[in-house]
């Protein structure tokens, strides 16, 4: 509401520029703070709930959109991650203040006190030890984005302690180890924009989910039957050849999963077209 008020409308921006918008200027107002302790679970669920609710709301997806998915595609780590990150960044910058010697002398003097905070935090944070035997800060980057990727392909993480995760539409997005966002996120045309929602919409699983087919009235619409029903599966087969087995459920993923990241849209052109096929035939789509 604050960047409408200010004159940004994001009507016109690709789903990777409103996630950005979201870790620029939402994320840091709910992770004040976070980095002077590690957070009971009641208050980590109200900013995990938190954070799904502003990127459903940022890009548009309804309040069933597979959690894991969201988090797959996105590379967003739970609040939980992010608590402990934070937490063990600050407790290392801490031992490290070269410009204020004093003030890390006396850190180090009331870590060793059986009772100290750092202590505490040390109990409950596993990040701690392995962040601080970090020399140099491109090792430090690496080490917490391999925290961060763990995290991610964790279907137990990123939502509320209390729910259960599904990853049957997660399963078929990967999460590349340098955690760079897929190339299917950002467009810089309308016509671009157009094509590659598309992507995005199957990706996070809103084409087919097991809604009625119409093409043969007969199985709930998985993406596996979308696939092998529409008939798509072999006109994809047929030009792409070079493909000789799959690497997830079907064809459609396993295309995409190809040319995830890079300028394909050619190929994204023939995935379109794919999922409009599958809402014309077995969703009764008429545009």
């Amino acid at each position: 509401m604050q960047l409408v008020k200010s004159g940004y409308s994001s009507k016109y921006w690709s789903s990777g520029i409103k996630f950005g918008v979201y870790k620029q200027f939402i994320r840091p107002t709910a992770e004040y703070g976070l980095q002077l302790k590690i957070m009971d679970t009641s208050v980590l669920d109200a900013l995990e709930a938190t954070q799904l609710k502003a990127s459903r709301i940022l890009l548009q997806l309804p309040w069933n959109c597979s959690i894991q998915a969201i988090r797959r595609l996105f590379c967003m780590e739970s609040m939980q991650c992010r608590n402990k990150i934070l937490n063990a960044k600050f407790l290392r910058s801490m031992h490290r203040l070269e410009d204020y010697v004093q003030i890390t002398r006396l850190v180090q003097i009331t870590s060793n006190e059986v009772k100290s905070i750092y202590k505490d935090c040390l109990k409950q944070n596993e990040f701690i030890r392995d962040l601080e035997t970090a020399s140099t800060k491109s090792e430090l980057r690496c080490k917490i984005r391999n925290i961060r990727r763990s995290d991610i392909l964790d279907a137990k993480k990123g939502c509320k302690s209390s729910t259960k995760p599904s990853t049957r539409i997660s399963d078929s997005i990967p999460v590349s180890k340098s955690l760079r966002l897929s190339s299917i996120l950002f467009w810089k045309t309308e016509e671009e924009g157009e094509i590659q929602r598309d992507l995005v919409r199957w990706r996070l699983g809103r084409i087919a989910f097991h809604q009625e087919c119409l093409n043969c009235n007969r199985e709930s619409l998985s993406r596996k039957h979308a696939t092998l029903c529409s008939g798509i599966d072999q006109v994809l087969f047929d030009k792409y050849e070079e493909i000789e087995s799959f690497y997830s459920q079907n064809i459609l993923d396993t295309v995409l999963n190809k040319y995830m990241y890079g300028n394909h849209i050619s190929i994204w052109k023939d995935i379109s077209w794919s999922i409009n096929q599958i809402q014309k035939l077995c969703l009764g789509f008429t545009n």
